[in-house]
């Protein structure tokens, strides 16, 4: 992995530190009978904390954002063998259910429990309940104990509030760009 300036050490203990260094930088002056400087000084480290803080957070989502523009380059066909090796390499047995222009279904196997996989790729970047709503009907129909919804977007209020409360139904993990991602990179994907 390439080494940038915004995940260096000595920067990210800076970023961390800029709390505590200024508290001690003003408490240094304030015993010195200088407050002015010391609360001066005590602001610069502040400021400074929070610029590399703001300053990394926006190089991360720029990252994230390129490989979720990757993701969304490839082909469905690409997408299913990184699917597949992924779950495969997690001991699950993988069944492509369906395909379309906006989604892929899969059903997944392990220690005989069966887990539905709703896909939806490039076309709908925002998952709103109905969305949700259709994975807990498929998971009824199939009497799956778990279901998975990723996108390379994200997921309403609404589909999220949906998800957790639904006393009855079996669990459901909703990825989003960010997760799936993550889920990728943890099973060996480069981007």
């Amino acid at each position: 992995m390439q080494e940038t300036p915004s995940s260096s050490v000595p920067v990210q203990i800076l970023e961390f530190a800029s709390i505590p260094i200024a508290i001690g930088v003003f408490v240094l002056f304030l015993i010195w009978s200088e407050p002015v400087i010391g609360i001066a000084l005590a602001l610069v480290a502040l400021l400074l904390g929070v610029g590399i803080r703001q300053g990394r957070l926006a190089y991360q989502k720029q990252k994230i954002s390129k490989k979720i523009k990757k993701i969304q380059s490839l082909s469905w066909g690409e997408l299913e063998v990184a699917l597949t090796k992924a779950f495969e390499s997690d001991g699950y047995t993988l069944k492509v259910t369906g395909t379309n222009k906006d989604s892929m279904n899969l059903l997944l196997w392990k220690n005989g429990e069966e887990t539905i996989v709703d896909f939806t790729h490039v076309h709908k970047l925002l998952i709103e309940r109905e969305d949700i709503e259709l994975l807990f009907e498929k998971m009824g129909t199939a009497k799956a104990l778990f279901g998975i919804f990723i996108t390379t977007g994200t997921y309403s209020e609404q589909a999220l509030l949906y998800s957790v409360h639904q006393p009855i139904a079996p669990p459901v993990v909703l990825l989003d760009g960010k997760g799936f991602i993550e889920f990728l990179e943890e099973h060996s994907f480069s981007f």
